[in-house]
This record gives C-alpha cells, sequence and structure tokens, in this order.
C-alpha cells in the first residue's frame, strides 16, 4: 500500500496531460443524471474539504495520459480503488495541513521552486506550439539537402609501425625503402629483422575520434594502399598505413531518418525562437551577468569540495 500511496502522490504532482481526448467519467451506480451539476454531487468530505465528483474528473483529467495507460475504465473495482487512492492522499493532506507543514521554509521553498519548473515547462509547451509543423515534402527536402548527415562515418584500416625515440634512423631507413618502392609495406611488417626493431600492429578498421589526435590529422587523408610520413606522437615515431576504405554510406529516406528530421527541424526551430524571446527581453529589461562573481562562486565552490 505504501508503494501504491508514493505512486499516486507522485502521478498527482506531475502533470502528465499530453493528448486533448476527453475522459468521460461517470459515478458507479450509473444513476446520476446528465444535468445534475457535477459540482453539487458530494463524493466524500474530510475535515472542512468537500470532494466532488467534478474535482475527481478533474484530477483524471490532469494524469490523463497516466490513466489511459494503467486504468480500465469499465473495471467498476479499479475505478473505486483509484478513487480510494484518491481520498487517501487528499486525507494525508489535510493531516500535513493541519500539523502547519504548508507553512513550513522547506514546503514552501520547494513549491516557489515547483512553480519555477512548471512555468518553464508550460512556456517550452507553448514554444512548441508555435512551431509550424514541417510537411512530409520538406522532411524530403531537407533529406535530400542534407545527405551527408545521415552517411555512415568514413571508415579506414590501418597497420602501425612504431619506433622508440632513440631509433628515428631504422624507421627513417624504412621509410626511404617505401618511398622508393624497394620493399612493399607488407614485406616490411612480416619480416622478423624489423618485428625485433618495431613495435608493429594492425589497428584495424576505425573512425575519427578513435585513435590518437596526432595521428588522426594525417591518417584520415590516406587512400587504399597509402602511407604517411613518418609522424612524431609521445610513444615515438610513427609510420601508419592504410589497407582498405570504407567510404560513407547514405542510407535510404525511412520512417526512422524521417523522424530524426523531424526532431532535428522542431529542435532548430524551438531553440531558434527562445533566443529571439531572450533576445527581445534583454532589450526591454535589466539583463546583466557579472562574471567576476560568478568566478568567486567558482572558486569558493571548489574550495568546499
Amino acid at each position: 500500500m505504501k508503494n501504491t500511496l508514493i505512486l499516486f502522490f507522485l502521478i498527482i504532482l506531475i502533470n502528465c496531460a499530453s493528448t486533448k481526448k476527453n475522459i468521460n467519467f461517470n459515478a458507479a451506480n450509473n444513476q446520476i443524471k446528465s444535468d445534475i451539476n457535477p459540482e453539487n454531487i458530494l463524493l466524500a468530505e474530510i475535515g472542512a474539504k468537500k470532494i466532488a465528483i467534478s474535482d475527481f474528473e478533474k484530477n483524471l483529467k490532469l494524469n490523463e495520459q497516466y490513466f489511459e495507460q494503467h486504468l480500465n475504465f469499465d473495471d467498476y473495482e479499479e475505478l473505486e480503488k483509484t478513487f480510494k487512492e484518491y481520498i487517501m492522499f487528499n486525507t494525508i493532506s489535510q493531516l500535513a495541513i493541519n500539523e502547519n507543514l504548508d507553512k513550513t521554509d522547506t514546503f514552501l521553498r520547494n513549491v516557489e521552486e515547483y512553480k519555477k519548473q512548471l512555468l518553464v515547462e508550460m512556456f517550452d509547451q507553448r514554444i512548441y506550439e508555435k512551431i509550424k509543423k514541417p510537411s512530409d515534402m520538406e522532411l524530403y527536402d531537407y533529406y535530400l539537402k542534407n545527405k551527408i548527415l545521415f552517411a555512415t562515418p568514413r571508415k579506414i584500416a590501418l597497420k602501425n609501425i612504431l619506433a622508440d625515440f632513440n631509433n628515428f634512423a631504422d624507421i627513417k631507413e624504412v621509410f626511404e625503402k617505401l618511398k622508393t618502392r624497394a620493399q612493399k609495406f607488407d614485406d616490411i611488417i612480416n619480416d622478423t629483422y624489423y618485428q625485433q626493431k618495431f613495435k608493429i600492429s594492425d589497428l584495424g578498421f576505425i573512425q575519427s575520434g578513435i585513435v590518437d589526435p596526432e595521428l588522426e590529422k594525417y591518417v584520415f587523408d590516406l587512400k587504399e594502399g597509402e602511407w604517411t610520413n613518418i609522424i612524431k606522437t609521445k610513444l615515438g615515431f610513427h609510420i601508419v598505413y592504410c589497407y582498405k576504405v570504407i567510404e560513407p554510406q547514405t542510407p535510404e529516406f525511412n520512417d526512422e531518418i524521417k523522424a530524426e528530421i523531424y526532431n532535428k527541424i522542431m529542435e532548430d526551430a524551438y531553440k531558434k525562437n527562445v533566443e529571439q524571446a531572450i533576445e527581445n527581453f534583454r532589450k526591454n529589461n535589466k539583463y546583466q551577468i557579472y562574471d567576476d562573481n560568478l568566478k568567486y562562486l567558482i572558486e569558493r565552490l571548489n574550495k568546499k569540495n
């Protein structure tokens, strides 16, 4: 029962309504006429609080999405259980009020923070409602103009020769043999003489962001069968060879990409509208960020931690 109450507290406090479908809830005995004002029909009295049919219906509608997923409106026992939980919630609320918990600093502070959060969510919702929803043709047009965004990344398969810092002369010799075609790369890395002198490894297929940034600057310009100049990193001297390339692949326009584009367009429009709203606010109101004080705050928090 404790878990049930905690869950019910959460669904009461959080406004989950996201659809516009009406919930028609009639009294359990179905004997109440539709022309009677539901505000005049009491379901319960808890202390000074009176709970009418309209109150319970408002609660159902406020948490419409949750109840549609978890409540069978044709099941009398389920409805009765939900109503009893609602009564229990209101009873405990009255007990808290009787103990003046609604006047404590903790309660008032949290209410103010919740109100701010609710206002932000309502503002977000209003911004989204004002955005013109893109049509299917606009989504497809975006795809055609931005195909590269949906392509799989270019992948290259690499082999690496690594020499110690005191072994530059030997790796330079290898580079000259490659440059003059005196030896092939695979012949060199399979030669036991060079295997003893260098650390040779097959890095397999990689994509951007995987290898050392000092190497990445050079390796992604390689074509299949090419190798780099000698590259110095914190590990030593490298020659990197590309033995296979998989070029970017662009998938066909499908529902997944369509949804991704829709969200992208809506998100970009939302950010643009919010930035414009903030800019208008700054023009007509005092808006000043005190950077020096912010630095002091950061230093103060770092000292505490």
